[in-house]
């Protein structure tokens, strides 16, 4: 199971992470993007697993 949430300034690391790890692009996303950004997050680890925006 997962909790979708929107997307906040500390997940910046994480969501590029996991855009990278699935070869798409990420190298211009900012702060200012993750206010259009929402993140699943797995409700064991809280860890994000994915993203949109």
């Amino acid at each position: 199971m997962a909790d979708v949430n929107l997307a906040a300034p500390a997940d910046e690391a994480a969501i590029k992470q996991l855009l990278s790890e699935a070869s798409l692009p990420h190298s211009d996303l900012t702060p200012q993007h993750l206010t259009h950004f929402i993140v699943a997050r797995s409700r064991s680890e809280q860890r994000i697993i994915g993203t949109v925006g």
